[in-house]
């Protein structure tokens, strides 16, 4: 989790500092080594002919590991965390194929990952080359035995059976173990846990076994903060389920059909493997992600940038709908280049505080663009009511969807339009906003507020991300920057302004804030919604509500504090949350 020190601001009946900080936890998606990967499970049965529909409802089975049971705030995760995401996608999403099988018994992973097809009653079976190991995982968790198969083996050139027969977990689509372990990766990155698959089917690959670790340090101290903590729960699950990079190569069309071509002698993906920083992929067909040039401004002028690009056909026609752009060729992955990241989440400049971008905000929604991403996989239909109140991006047309920010905010411009999603007022350096507070608008969707994010940065950004300039004609303010547009005739293109988060490619944005708190404290920022941001009376300057039914209002400026013998002006200024009522006269 990054956290960002902005400003410290006196306040009046404590005397005491306070920090506002933006709320910019990163997701990193954990990748698993290949061979630990478990493919081509035989799922038993039939498809039975029936008068009755069939039942489509996704059913995971969670399972909690010993680990995270001894976790004081158990309860109260598995309650109010994993249990409200779970409920989540199984409403959200539902069996594309009906399950042909009573239980669901996962298979013992193999030494080695070394694995070949062997055809057992006239069905193919994945059997170990080199028997199994005593313990299979899925990541770091041990699954127990009554979860598994027989490990079936050759030896001696003949197929042999050996351990105990698991009975299987009764009506289970997906089975999801939660843990709490220091991992070597709870160590090196203060992340609030991590997930992947670890299991997926024969016959159609879905993903049918998966799990997230709970860092136990960070648990401990982020468990208070329950909106985070169920953004990281559903983000994290829906990852296992088929959001991942390390699944584009299983996706298949509408006929159950593989998109990317695969060995007729493993029944995998025949084109290789894909290098995305250090771990290893399968490679993916251009049918479903490909690679291509846009033209790209900045104010140095034009640019030519490599956009990943999902172009599965919901998807396409979703997002030409959802962004009103008839030619729109596909939808950009994250390009930012770390390990975790790249590939594996939507583009942050696109899709702001989407649940499947890399980094999570206060008023993160589920977009339809992602539902449609999930039918795209095979394995799902999609429930779009459960994306109704996404609105960053929709309907700003082919200029926002395919083009720099830049290019999108010039072109507003010119047509006397708002810059929204986006923005250009610098913040002032921190002893102007102490004298003058905070400067905030409300965010798009109209339920939160936030500062535009447009900063100083301590080096120069790429020359393709750079966009805002100084005339060098007149006397230069660091609060007043215009947009350049290519042309430096008479301007100075400032390197180091730029938005602050580096996912977004430096494009500003009202950014919601959070107030630091203290540990085991529920989390304090700028969302009308939560109901947990109530303040004292003698704290609430603006008489604010944070209510399920408040919505941000703007107001104007020079509102000022007084204890009796003084004057100071607002922390924060320019918008805050209500609720609203609306009379009629007659």
């Amino acid at each position: 989790m990054v956290r960002i020190k902005f400003i410290c601001l006196l306040i009046l009946c404590v005397f005491s500092r306070i920090l506002l900080i933006a709320s910019t936890t990163v997701c990193l998606h954990s990748f698993e080594d290949p061979t630990s990967i478990v493919t081509r499970v035989s799922l038993p049965g039939k498809r039975r002919i029936s008068r009755q529909p069939a039942n489509l409802s996704l059913h995971i089975h969670v399972h909690y590991d010993e680990s995270v049971i001894k976790v004081r705030e158990f309860e109260d995760i598995r309650k109010n965390i994993l249990n409200v995401a779970v409920d989540f996608w199984q409403r959200a999403l539902s069996l594309r194929h009906p399950r042909t099988y009573s239980h669901l018994v996962l298979d013992r992973r193999c030494v080695g990952g070394q694995t070949r097809l062997q055809a057992m009653n006239h069905r193919p079976l994945t059997v170990c080359m080199n028997g199994c190991p005593d313990i299979t995982t899925c990541g770091p968790i041990r699954i127990p035995n009554d979860h598994l198969n027989r490990c079936r083996f050759i030896s001696n050139g003949s197929y042999v059976l050996s351990g105990p027969q698991g009975r299987g977990l009764l009506d289970t689509d997906f089975v999801l173990y939660i843990s709490s372990l220091p991992t070597n990766r709870c160590e090196t990155s203060k992340v609030l846990g991590y997930a992947a698959h670890c299991q997926t089917a024969s016959h159609t690959d879905r993903p049918i076994a998966g799990y997230i670790n709970f860092c136990p340090n960070v648990l401990k101290h982020e468990s208070s903060d329950r909106v985070r903590s169920l953004f990281i729960a559903k983000h994290e699950l829906l990852h296992a389920l088929g959001f991942s990079s390390s699944l584009f190569a299983m996706y298949r069309d509408e006929n159950n059909q593989p998109l990317t071509p695969r060995d007729p002698n493993t029944q995998l993906p025949s084109l290789g493997w894909s290098q995305i920083s250090s771990n290893s992929v399968y490679q993916w067909s251009n049918r479903v992600v490909r690679t291509v040039q846009r033209r790209w401004l900045s104010a140095y002028g034009n640019h030519t940038k490599l956009a990943h690009i999902v172009v599965t056909p919901t998807v396409l026609r979703v997002a030409r709908a959802f962004f009103d752009c008839p030619t729109l060729d596909g939808v950009e992955l994250e390009d930012q280049d770390e390990a975790g990241v790249f590939l594996t989440h939507w583009e942050k400049r696109l899709l702001e505080n989407e649940l499947m971008t890399a980094t999570y905000t206060n008023s993160y929604r589920i977009s339809p663009i992602t539902l449609a991403m999930m039918e795209d996989t095979g394995w799902y239909r999609a429930n779009y009511a459960m994306s109704h109140d996404f609105s960053w991006g929709r309907g700003l047309g082919c200029s926002f969807a395919m083009s720099s920010c830049l290019e999108y905010m010039l072109e507003q411009k010119r047509l006397h339009s708002s810059i929204d999603p986006f923005c250009q007022q610098i913040q002032p350096p921190p002893d102007e906003a102490d004298r003058i507070g905070v400067q905030v608008s409300c965010t798009p969707d109209g339920v939160s507020y936030g500062f535009c994010n447009l900063v100083t940065h301590s080096k120069p950004l790429p020359p393709e991300f750079v966009y805002f300039v100084r005339s060098t004609t007149s006397s230069f303010s660091p609060t007043n920057v215009e947009l350049g547009g290519g042309d430096l005739t008479g301007r100075q293109a400032l390197d180091n302004v730029g938005g602050k988060i580096a996912l977004a490619n430096y494009c500003p944005y009202y950014q919601e804030i959070e107030w630091e708190r203290r540990q085991d404290e529920p989390a304090i920022n700028t969302h009308c919604h939560a109901t947990d941001n109530f303040k004292e009376p003698k704290f609430n300057f603006k008489l604010e509500r944070f209510t399920h039914d408040a919505v941000c209002v703007q107001h104007g400026p020079g509102w000022r504090l007084s204890n009796g013998q003084q004057a100071y002006a607002l922390p924060v200024e320019g918008a805050g949350c209500y609720t609203v009522s609306v009379l009629f006269y007659s």
